[in-house]
């Protein structure tokens, strides 16, 4: 799971800050940093990475070499980078925080990971979920034949 968190950072960060990106030692080193053994569910465990990772920078914004405590991976230039990646992952945790209703759809879901992503990678999957919720909601309300039916007239 670490590698493919690991992936699905450096993907995140590329796409959110281009040219602003940390470097990808440095994602690798604060994603392994932070990474816990999470149930197998990507998304949540990808949420809470990037939780972890905002939490642990806004603490001490030094990166250091995993193998030798001593060496520096992030140099003076790179605090504007990482203030950068900090804010861009406060953002993206206010557009997930819509995955905390209690009523949320999957195709509301499907949306936010598309924002946070900048991807049109969930375009088909979010058609065809909003399809079947539509279903789901016109089944249901026909199974109610006294409730007034404003599209019927």
């Amino acid at each position: 799971q670490l590698r493919r968190l690991v992936r699905l950072v450096k993907k995140y960060s590329r796409r959110n800050l281009d040219a602003n990106s940390p470097s990808g030692l440095i994602l690798t080193v604060l994603t392994a940093e932070q990474h816990t053994a999470y149930d197998s569910r990507e998304d949540r465990a990808v949420r809470e990475a990037l939780r972890k990772i905002r939490n642990r920078l806004l603490l001490d914004s030094i990166v250091y070499n995993p193998a030798n405590r001593i060496e520096k991976l992030t140099k003076d230039k790179d605090a504007t980078k990482l203030n950068a990646l900090v804010n861009q992952i406060a953002s993206s945790l206010k557009t997930l925080d819509v995955l905390d209703k209690p009523n949320c759809r999957r195709s509301e879901a499907l949306k936010a990971w598309k924002e946070v992503f900048k991807t049109d990678y969930f375009d088909t999957e979010i058609e065809d979920t909003e399809k079947n919720e539509k279903d789901e909601a016109e089944t249901a309300v026909a199974g109610f034949p006294n409730i007034a039916k404003p599209w019927c007239t």
